[in-house]
């Protein structure tokens, strides 16, 4: 699993000097737009019982890092899941597909809606989440990339009057590699604002180390967005 701070992550593979520009292809005609279809039922869940605490990796859980996966499970009519199969992890090679498969075979699912019959096959997510001691501070990265820290490393960005007046908020950054060679970060939204959320969020992607989605940077246009949650209580 490579891991890497924020602008390494982001350069590393980048070309020294950008290509000349390819001449613009002629625009295709616009195709008819298809019939919007019927939204699909929820998947279905695991019941209200089931704890994440005693399916969580032991590495992972002894460094405090949160994860998340997906499995895809074949479901008898009565909800049990049986012979499923990890579909994707992040971080990758910490063990959270194992532990989400290990978690819904056999378990008696719930209906993902009132009323709603158990599909034949279902893709379920499992996301692996601290709740640790407030006031704290969490990244979540998107896109496939991963955050692999302990939440403890940030405690101390947290704008101290926000933090004064116990208020929690968001900010989501974006961090792109530029032609020169060197990483940019923006904030792109702000909850709510005027209260540093967001020039905290800048202080923090400088210390993010970072597990990249497959296909590495790339996949992504050199560009990485995260959310950081500030929560007060």
């Amino acid at each position: 699993m490579p891991v890497a701070f924020i602008a390494a992550a982001l350069l590393q593979g980048a070309p020294s000097a950008p290509s000349a520009p390819s001449t613009p292809s002629t625009p295709s005609t616009p195709s008819t737009p298809s019939t919007p279809s019927t939204p699909s039922a929820p998947p279905p869940r695991l019941p209200k019982t089931f704890d994440i605490r005693t399916h969580w990796p032991t590495s992972a859980h002894r460094a405090n890092i949160e994860g998340r996966a997906v499995v895809e499970c074949k479901v008898k009519p009565d909800g049990v899941a049986h012979d499923c199969a990890a579909v994707s992890e992040a971080p990758a090679g910490m063990g959270f597909g194992v532990a989400a498969v290990r978690a819904y075979e056999g378990a008696k699912l719930e209906p993902g809606a009132p009323g709603a019959a158990f599909p034949p096959t279902a893709r379920l997510p499992l996301n692996f989440i601290l709740t640790p001691p407030a006031p704290y501070i969490r990244v979540v990265a998107h896109d496939g990339w991963a955050v692999v820290q302990q939440w403890e490393r940030w405690r101390d960005f947290y704008p101290g009057k926000a933090r004064g007046a116990g208020v929690s908020g968001q900010a989501e950054v974006k961090c792109s590699a530029r032609e020169d060679g060197k990483v940019g970060c923006e904030v792109v939204r702000e909850t709510p604002e005027g209260h540093g959320f967001g020039e905290a969020a800048l202080k923090i992607q400088s210390r993010l180390a970072l597990s990249p989605p497959p296909g590495g940077a790339k996949a992504t246009g050199r560009s990485v967005r995260t959310t950081v949650e500030f929560h007060a209580r």
